[in-house]
């Protein structure tokens, strides 16, 4: 795609351990339906430690399924958070939180009717 000269890598980070990570700090973090299976403290704590490894102008994109009230768990693994959430996460991480418009999930067909699928744009505070 005309990206090996920017050198990308690809970081596959199982469990959460970050210590492979050392001190870079990254231009792009990309979530694509993490934080939909994903418990509200699991997301705070991702917020809270990525923050540092972003760079000044480093960008960390999150896709998550949004409700209008409150946060909803279906079955075992399937997590609605209201947007409420996601602010107090991201102020609580020093983190500036922006939605970005015309985002279109991949398998947003599958969406329940009292959810839909947000694309969040988090920045260094």
């Amino acid at each position: 795609q005309g990206l090996e000269d920017k050198r990308p890598e690809l970081l596959h980070i199982p469990g959460g351990d970050l210590s492979p990570l050392a001190s870079r700090a990254f231009d792009v973090i990309l979530a694509q339906s993490v934080f939909t299976h994903l418990p509200p403290d699991e997301i705070i704590a991702i917020l809270q430690r990525l923050g540092p490894f972003l760079a000044p102008q480093g960008r960390f994109f999150a896709s998550f399924s949004r409700t209008q009230e409150g946060i909803v768990r279906q079955q075992l693994h399937n997590w609605y958070y209201d947007l409420a959430f996601f602010e107090t996460a991201a102020r609580e991480a020093s983190l500036n939180l922006q939605l970005l418009d015309g985002w279109v999930h991949p398998y947003g067909g599958f969406m329940p009717s009292f959810a839909r699928s947000e694309l969040a744009l988090f920045t260094r505070g």
